[in-house]
């Protein structure tokens, strides 16, 4: 009788373990999964500051591709217009001259006829 009872002791306390063990295999399988949401995760995050350096590439090539180019060709308009500007007061001065020069005359002239 007593060896009975040691193998009944003994079939209950495998049955708890192997309760214990499917209790331990359902958790484990959920701590994967989780394990396995944090890697997702954690990848996404480890391309975030590839994204980021390749927009700022992108933003780089750009700058110095449209925008540097467009500042120098404004530039380039200004120090023509600036050019065209001093012509034109070059040749406000002269017709100034010219006009002051004829008015002079017309002055002597008129001075003459009287």
């Amino acid at each position: 009788m007593e060896n009975e009872r040691f193998q009944e002791l003994v079939l209950k306390q495998l049955q708890v373990l192997t309760e214990g063990q499917s209790r331990l295999e359902l958790r484990l399988d959920s701590v994967d999964s989780r394990l396995g949401q944090v890697e997702s995760r954690l990848d996404s995050v480890d391309s975030r500051p590839e994204n980021v350096e390749k927009g700022q590439l992108k933003i780089e090539t750009r700058l110095e591709n449209e925008v540097i180019e467009k500042i120098r060709a404004l530039f380039d308009d200004r120090e023509v217009q600036n050019a065209k500007l001093e012509q034109i007061i070059a040749r406000e001065d002269n017709i100034s001259a010219d006009i002051n020069y004829l008015v002079s005359r017309v002055v002597r002239l008129e001075k003459m006829a009287k």
